[in-house]
Order: structure tokens, then C-alpha cells, then sequence
């Protein structure tokens, strides 16, 4: 089982999570009840549960890149090891009671028309209101590519003179106690850093993958251990509040994290291994 706050917080429903593959799911989840005739891309329901496959160009194999919980009643029919254990069965979700539940609040997107509208979490999950009720909750791949990133191409890689020069400028600003400032700045050399690891580790097909995506493959792939994967998510979470106007408490404590995995990462490009924690 899992639990309805995990999910908005970080995405993952159970076993769940973009990246995965079609397989690989499926072994886990059991039997669909529907598969789609059409391979590519390949829609698989599970109850209220609907996955989105597909194989990009030039990718290797066939990953999870949408997924959504359609909310048709009191309690959501899932497959067992996505079955939530804090789900309000005595009462209809609302958009209220998730505001409440998530560590994160989430920013309103454009209004649908109507009484319709949507709400993006940090996290990347999307709640779908018709009239304050929730009607679904939806992870895709293609609605953060509006978010800002840094892409490296794919035979380009960032001069040490530039990443010695970006860590300068967030140590500066940290030690002014302009924090905010310091992680957006900081959290660009780290992005580009996790884009040559993932280059590394052979996920090629990530390289222009989103922020939280391009975790989730690094930590799926073992190239990210769970401790950093937590550490880093937190801050992308903070970062994603900071770039959409949403109030975000940033610390000196944090500031230190991410200076010291962006060490990690540097020391783990030049050795050619994994993180260590």
C-alpha cells in the first residue's frame, strides 16, 4: 500500500513513477483490465488507474511517461500495491483536503472554464477540480516542459572554469543571506551535473527530461543513492516553489547540501562511479 500524501509529495504511486518500464510495471500491478490496441504510444488501465507508455526516438525501450488516477467515486479502484491507506472513504476528496495533506502547497494553473480547474503540486502532480471536488490526479511528462531547466546537449559539456565560477557566485550570495537567490543560481550547476550523470550511466534518453524525471531515472538506474535521491528532491521541490512566485523557507543548512552534492557529483564524473553518500 501506499499513501495519498506520499504520492503528492513526491510523485511515486507505490511502484509507479514516470520512467518505469511497460513490463517491468506490469509484473508488479498484475493483470490490466484493458490494454490499447496501439503499441506506441500503449494505455494500460488498471481500475480508475491509467498508464501511458511509450518509446521515444532513439530510446532503448518503452517507459512510463503519464499516469492518472481518475477520481469516479469514494474510494479509487487500484491494483493492490498502489491501494491507498489514508484515502477519505467516508467523504468526497476535495482540493481543500490535499492542500492540507501535501508538505508542499500546490499553485493553481489555468482555469479549465467553468467551475473546472487545475492545480500543480512541486512534485509534478496535477489535481484535476470540477467545483472544489477532485476529479483527478495525474502525473505527465509533457506538463513540465514549460518549467525552466538548463539542457545540455548531448555532446557539450559545462567547462570546470564555468562551474567553479557558478559556485562561487552561490557561496557569495549564501553568505549575504539571500538563500532563495543562492539555490536557484546553485541548483543550476547541479541540474547540469545530473544530466552528465545520467550521460554516464547510460540514460541517454533522459537528457532532456525535466528535474524530477531525470532523478527518478538516475536513482532507478542506480546511478543516485536513496539518501542523495531524498536530499535533492527536497531542494528541487524548494527550487520548482522559489521559480513559481510560491513562498519557500530556504536555509543555510540547505544552501551546504547542495553545495556538497554538487562535490559529490563532480568527484562521481571524474572517478566515473556512482554517488556516495
Amino acid at each position: 500500500m501506499t499513501s495519498i500524501k506520499n504520492f503528492l509529495d513526491t510523485a511515486e504511486l507505490g511502484p509507479v513513477m514516470l520512467g518505469s518500464a511497460t513490463f517491468e510495471l506490469m509484473d508488479l500491478l498484475g493483470d490490466p483490465d484493458r490494454i490499447s490496441q496501439k503499441s506506441n504510444p500503449l494505455l494500460v488501465h488498471y481500475g480508475d488507474l491509467e498508464l501511458i507508455f511509450w518509446k521515444s526516438k532513439g530510446a532503448k525501450k518503452q517507459v512510463l511517461r503519464e499516469f492518472t488516477l481518475f477520481v469516479t467515486g469514494n474510494s479509487p479502484r487500484l491494483p493492490d500495491p498502489v491501494q491507498f491507506s489514508d484515502w477519505p472513504s467516508s467523504m468526497t476528496p476535495t482540493m481543500a483536503w490535499l492542500g492540507h495533506l501535501s508538505n508542499m502547497p500546490p499553485s493553481r494553473l489555468a482555469d479549465q472554464g467553468g467551475k473546472s480547474a487545475q492545480f500543480m503540486f512541486p512534485s509534478g502532480v496535477i489535481a484535476s477540480t470540477h467545483g472544489g471536488t477532485l476529479k483527478a490526479l495525474s502525473v505527465k511528462e509533457k506538463e513540465t516542459r514549460s518549467q525552466p531547466s538548463i539542457t545540455i546537449p548531448a555532446k557539450d559539456e559545462i567547462s570546470n572554469e564555468a562551474f567553479r565560477e557558478i559556485e562561487e557566485e552561490t557561496l557569495r550570495v549564501a553568505q549575504a543571506g539571500y538563500y532563495r537567490s543562492a539555490l536557484l543560481i546553485g541548483w543550476s550547476v547541479m541540474e547540469a551535473l545530473l544530466r552528465q550523470l545520467a550521460r554516464k550511466a547510460d540514460q541517454e534518453d533522459s537528457m532532456n527530461s525535466q528535474p524530477h524525471l531525470l532523478l527518478k531515472l538516475l536513482k532507478s538506474s542506480n546511478a543516485l543513492p536513496l539518501a542523495d535521491y531524498a536530499a535533492l528532491e527536497r531542494l528541487r521541490q524548494i527550487r520548482a516553489q522559489i521559480a513559481h512566485g510560491m513562498a519557500a523557507h530556504v536555509t543555510q543548512e540547505d544552501i551546504q547540501i547542495l553545495l556538497a552534492s554538487i562535490e559529490e557529483a563532480k568527484t562521481a564524473l571524474k572517478n566515473r562511479t556512482r554517488i556516495h553518500p
